[in-house]
């Protein structure tokens, strides 16, 4: 709730302009039934080496709205809260807008990392990117295994998402046409979970541009 009242002061809309999708009032059903805690672990690769070009997770943006991550911050096995602690190798890259290059997003202790989905791309007219990400590989020998929490938060879906109006003029029409919550993940997941998947099958934004 935190983040989404942030996101809509961010971009000049009512503080509690998001919770109509979340909350008490988000459908019939009350509270989004997209709000989703996955435990991911990522098993070592000692002995069981990579296959070419294989990741610990391929090139994705996230289909909703944010992701929380809480990365695994301590590659000693000692607590996840240390402020001396160092993550494993092999973690969370993002693609750089700019260069198409992938940098590393190690995990600051005590800190969890937030990512913008698609939905979120779209309410804001790109002005929040839904950034493709990925899990990198260890260096090769290293056996530490990882475990993350992640987080997905997604609204309702009935919900019809669009371009914010404080996030368009003339000079920034609306670059994504309105799409409703629950067929955007549908689709994205259809084409996620097709037998062969690459980076340029699961492209950013599903819908198409509206009419000009």
């Amino acid at each position: 709730q935190a983040i989404m009242e942030i996101t809509a002061v961010s971009v000049g809309m009512p503080r509690s302009y998001f919770a109509r999708f979340w909350g008490a009032d988000a459908g019939a059903g009350g509270t989004s039934p997209h709000n989703i805690l996955r435990l991911a672990h990522y098993r070592s690769q000692a002995g069981m080496p990579p296959r070419a070009n294989q990741l610990r997770y391929g090139e994705h943006t996230d289909f909703q709205g944010y992701t929380l991550l809480w990365q695994d911050h301590n590659a000693n096995g000692g607590s996840q809260t240390a402020p001396d602690g160092v993550p494993p190798k092999g973690g969370l890259q993002v693609r750089d807008p700019q260069t198409g290059a992938f940098l590393d997003a190690p995990p600051p202790p005590k800190a969890f990392t937030v990512n913008a989905g698609d939905l979120i791309q779209c309410w804001t007219n790109d002005v929040l990117l839904s950034n493709t990400h990925r899990v990198a590989n260890p260096p090769a020998g290293d056996g530490t295994a990882r475990v993350c929490l992640v987080f997905f938060a997604g609204p309702h879906p009935d919900t019809i998402v669009e371009c914010l109006p404080t996030c368009t003029d003339r000079e920034r029409p609306p670059r994504h046409a309105p799409v409703k919550a629950g067929n955007h993940l549908i689709r994205k997941l259809d084409v996620s979970l097709a037998p062969t998947v690459t980076s340029t099958t699961v492209p950013t934004i599903l819908h198409t541009p509206p009419p000009t």
